[in-house]
């Protein structure tokens, strides 16, 4: 089987059972969703959770769900990212200013996740805005707290944080 189709070659794919350009909001959320995928698999090749894992095939299901209109994430899902962010917190200290997206090899790619599930969010909502109030179920939700899950793994990875400093407290 080949994996050209060739059906895109004219600026369409499929998707929610009709032909629409490649420059849809659609296609912009599917997008995002596959990005925030790629960055979650590079932080898990270094840092090997099994929660990272989980992750990814929910953010494939997401991707269904969106395609066909069908809920595929459920409450669990979230509760399942509460319990890790809560488990997580409990070793971290206090946060007292903004914290600065570093941290190393390890981190680095966690805190871009995150920024990417931000834009993820953003856009699932322009989206949202733009279908009348599309009903995405669980989908924000999950992705708003994804991104809490993302910032403090990247906290506790990297085992310390490093605070942004204002220049006018110099």
């Amino acid at each position: 089987m080949k994996i050209y189709t060739k059906t895109g070659d004219d600026g369409t794919t499929y998707l929610r059972g009709a032909r629409i350009f490649k420059s849809s909001p659609w296609i912009e959320v599917q997008g995002d969703l596959d990005e925030l995928n790629a960055w979650i698999g590079m932080a898990r090749s270094s840092h090997g959770s099994t929660d990272l894992k989980q992750i990814q095939d929910i953010l494939l299901e997401i991707g269904a769900e969106l395609a066909t209109g069908r809920t595929r994430v459920i409450s669990d899902d979230i509760e399942r990212l509460e319990k890790s962010i809560d488990t997580m917190s409990l070793d971290l200290p206090p946060i007292k200013n903004f914290i600065l997206p570093a941290g190393g090899v390890d981190a680095a790619p966690i805190h871009v996740a995150r920024a990417v599930c931000r834009r993820l969010e953003r856009n699932l909502v322009t989206l949202m805005e733009r279908e009348d109030m599309a009903d995405f179920g669980l989908v924000i939700p999950y992705i708003n707290r994804l991104s809490d899950y993302l910032f403090v793994l990247a906290r506790k990875v990297r085992g310390w944080d490093e605070t942004w400093t204002s220049r006018i407290d110099k």
